[in-house]
């Protein structure tokens, strides 16, 4: 990553760091103490400051530029010279995992292309003021090696492509898979810089106007829900004989495992996070609307109908809901008949009453009922700082050769509109 692009995410955080002093002078309908002003001050000389480095970074990279133009071949059409992402796409294609693992258990350093990009992922993570592990059992991998594409070739079965790919090549994914969540609408947001405040679902509202009138804001409190960043970690003990393996099928599986986790994380949190560690997830947000229910009930069409009304009858936006449920309810649901007499089911070839189904026992069982959601997805919003932090520990199971592997993410979940999802807690399942 460029200099002056870092220089401007440290820039970028410190005028958030106003914004949130103002935002809290707002909400709280006073105005800026005396404290409050000399830490706006004291951030206006930084953010000068910052601005005179930016551009002195900016001329250094113009004139690296021009250097650069003068010795490219001439060509036509889009063949020109590598974008710094398309540069840096072709640096994560030769990354290894097991490279750079062996670097830090074996001499303590990293080489080559792994240090490179370890370099980027903490100059990034100190400019976003991330704490990664910076010693020499660590390295990281930088923000644009997190995320996975829409359809990548190793995830789609062949249906998009995979099975024309050859598997003996060395591609390293991006991080965090493509998950489920997201095929149902959520958004994930990666690349962020500071907490993210979401806009409230009452923020967008035409009202009709005559042709010269003025569009006014109204003055309104900021009480948006607020992506910050939290810390998710995941580890895992594998053998210093596997480490020292070139394969690239072994470097997919340990590579690939570390990816599955982090993408379990995610929608377990949106799913179920309990809002003090983890982030608050869909069960357990204020505002998600209940069903009457409040002690077991069996599975029935009227409890499915119940949800979809609660969604309608709240103006949400609505037209790509998704149900998500556990397999011990689905197998309820695909053996209740509908009704006396049509022979239905309450869940066939995978729907429920004919709408979009996810089946993922991320759903948790609660005092032995099941949960079924239904909801609009889209206003569910999954952010991600930074890079990815990752340390190995050979000291401990150095007696039997084990490695210890700890990986370290940061990401949060919010939805800006809780009326969006209804919930209901109390379902009996098979």
């Amino acid at each position: 990553m460029k200099k002056s692009v870092i220089l401007r995410q440290q820039r970028n955080v410190k005028i958030e760091a106003q914004k949130a002093i103002y935002e809290l002078a707002t909400q709280e309908k006073r105005g800026v103490t005396a404290e409050e002003e000399k830490q706006l001050n004291d951030l206006d000389v930084e953010v000068e400051a910052l601005d005179g480095e930016i551009e002195t970074a900016e001329k250094h990279e113009e004139r690296q530029a021009r250097f650069a133009a003068q010795t490219l071949p001439i060509v036509t059409g889009n063949e020109g010279g590598d974008s710094e992402e398309r540069e840096m796409g072709k640096m994560a294609k030769r990354f290894s995992f097991l490279a750079a693992t062996r670097g830090v258990t074996g001499n303590g350093k990293l080489e080559g292309l792994e240090k490179e990009l370890n370099d980027e992922a903490v100059r990034e993570a100190q400019a976003l003021n991330l704490k990664f592990d910076t010693s020499e059992r660590a390295f990281s991998i930088p923000a644009k090696m997190v995320r996975a594409t829409g359809h990548t070739v190793t995830e789609d079965n062949g249906k998009f492509g995979g099975k024309l790919v050859p598997t003996d090549i060395s591609v390293v994914e991006g991080f965090i898979p493509r998950l489920f969540l997201e095929e149902a609408g959520a958004s994930v947001l990666t690349g962020l810089v500071g907490d993210l405040s979401l806009p409230k679902f009452s923020d967008y509202e035409y009202k009709w106007l005559a042709e010269r009138e003025a569009i006014k804001l109204e003055a309104e409190d900021i009480d948006g829900p607020v992506l910050k960043p939290r810390r998710a970690g995941a580890g895992v003990s594998i053998s210093s004989q596997l480490i020292a393996q070139t394969s690239v099928g072994v470097e997919n599986i340990l590579y690939n495992k570390l990816r599955q986790a982090s993408g379990r994380a995610l929608n377990k949190a949106a799913l179920n996070g309990d809002g003090n560690k983890a982030p608050l997830g869909i069960l357990n947000m204020t505002g998600v609307q209940l069903a009457k229910a409040v002690a077991e009930q069996e599975a029935s069409h009227e409890a499915i109908v119940e949800l979809w009304k609660l969604i309608y009858g709240a103006d949400a936006d609505t037209g790509n809901e998704y149900f998500i449920l556990n397999s011990k309810l689905a197998a309820a649901l695909m053996t209740t008949k509908k009704d006396a007499g049509s022979g239905r089911f309450l869940m066939e070839n995978g729907l429920i009453d004919g709408q979009k189904t996810i089946v993922t026992n991320l759903v948790e069982e609660l005092a032995g009922l099941q949960t079924l959601i239904y909801g609009n997805f889209s206003e569910l919003y999954i952010g991600q700082w930074g890079g990815v932090n990752f340390v190995a520990d050979s000291i401990t199971g150095a007696g039997s050769g084990e490695v210890k592997i700890f990986s370290n993410l940061y990401a949060d979940i919010q939805s800006a509109n809780q009326n969006a999802f209804a919930v209901n807690k109390f379902l009996k399942g098979l």
